[in-house]
Parts: C-alpha cells; sequence; structure tokens
C-alpha cells in the first residue's frame, strides 16, 4: 500500500511540474492500462460533467425495442467480430 502512496505522489509531482500536455500524455501513456482507463474515464467526465436523469431509461427502451424487432425476424444478430471489422474497414 505505501508503494501505491509513493508511485502516485511521484506521479503526482512529475504532472504538476509538467506544464506541456504533451508531457502529460506521455506520463499518462506510461500508466497502467488499469490507471489509463481510470484517467481517461476522469477526463471525460470532467468535459460534461452532468448526468442525464433519464439516460437509463432510454437506453433500456432502446434495448427493449430492439428485441422485439428481433424476436419479430425484423432484424437479424451479427457475430461481434464481424461488425467490429466492418467498423474498422470504415474508419480506416
Amino acid at each position: 500500500m505505501n508503494s501505491e502512496i509513493d508511485a502516485y505522489s511521484s506521479c503526482a509531482y512529475r504532472v504538476s511540474m509538467a506544464s506541456d500536455p504533451r508531457k502529460l500524455e506521455e506520463l499518462a501513456a506510461a500508466l497502467d492500462p488499469k490507471e489509463r482507463a481510470r484517467l481517461a474515464l476522469q477526463l471525460i467526465e470532467s468535459l460534461d460533467p452532468g448526468t442525464d436523469e433519464d439516460a437509463e431509461a432510454l437506453w433500456l427502451e432502446q434495448a427493449e425495442k430492439r428485441l422485439a424487432r428481433y424476436d419479430a425476424g425484423e432484424s437479424k444478430a451479427l457475430p461481434a467480430n464481424e461488425v467490429i471489422s466492418d467498423i474498422r474497414n470504415k474508419i480506416g
């Protein structure tokens, strides 16, 4: 636990000393994947700190509509790897 505190203190010091955004990017890139993900989430949330009270209900409603269309044979399911491959091909 102490080593975690020391690591965070060291990182905080280096970040406070880095006024160049590229230096901050380098420091962030050096974090382990779990810490980078946590940092990314915090940064994203800082851009839009508000919460949408209706978001969960709207997503649930959308999911139920999609499931009903699937159950009625109006849409089909695709394997995730196929969908991801198509998206990657479209974006570059």
